[in-house]
């Protein structure tokens, strides 16, 4: 039986989970971190992402992953609301200059967005 499966993209700092074998007998991964040199970011049919845009690089990195994906699903707090990861953003003067070495040393936005924030924009 020659099903077609659904292809999909998960973008995470997670390696999924225990389940990736079973799930790969059900979806196509295009693009997942745990295949390392074989992820391909094209043609994707839903593109499931994780985690709050904190640089400017993952912007451009979830506007790639946008322009190819016919849907994106947001997994959890941070990618949805960006929170708490944006807790940050409404930190008063003092205490934004206390972490500005930090934000700067790993190349860090001034703002923490959720993912349909830098999507809802293209």
């Amino acid at each position: 039986m020659n099903t077609k499966k659904l292809k999909i993209g998960w973008f995470s700092t997670e390696l999924l989970n225990d389940h990736f074998d079973e799930w790969a007998k059900l979806v196509e991964f295009k693009h997942i971190r745990v295949l390392k040199s074989r992820n391909v970011l094209e043609d994707i049919d839903v593109a499931f992402i994780e985690g709050a845009i904190t640089s400017e690089s993952e912007e451009k990195e979830v506007k790639k992953i946008r322009a190819v994906s016919k849907r994106v699903v947001t997994i959890g707090s941070c990618a949805t609301t960006g929170l708490p990861s944006g807790q940050r953003n409404q930190f008063d003067a003092d205490t934004q200059a206390s972490i500005q070495f930090l934000l700067d040393r790993f190349a860090q936005s001034e703002k923490v967005r959720s993912v349909p924030e830098v999507i809802q924009a293209l």
